[in-house]
């Protein structure tokens, strides 16, 4: 994905035990591993995901608030 960082993605509780939830709704998420590989995506508009499937660690998540503005968030699993 093309990223136009155009500030912090706001998400809850970090560190996460699996679940993150969001302020606000967004949609178009991704999560990156620290090497750049995508590991999880979902299209729907969400204010919460469920991560827990993944291994603990960093992530990178990219998402889409109202549908333009792009935001990122180091999570850490």
């Amino acid at each position: 994905v093309d990223v136009v960082n155009s500030g912090n993605l706001n998400v809850y509780p970090n560190p996460t035990n699996g679940f993150l939830y969001f302020p606000v709704n967004v949609s178009d998420i991704e999560v990156f591993d620290i090497t750049g590989r995508k590991v999880y995506a979902l299209s729907v508009v969400a204010n919460q995901i469920d991560l827990s499937m993944l291994d603990k660690g960093n992530y990178i998540i990219i998402a889409k608030q109202n549908d333009k503005l792009v935001k990122s968030k180091i999570i850490i699993l």
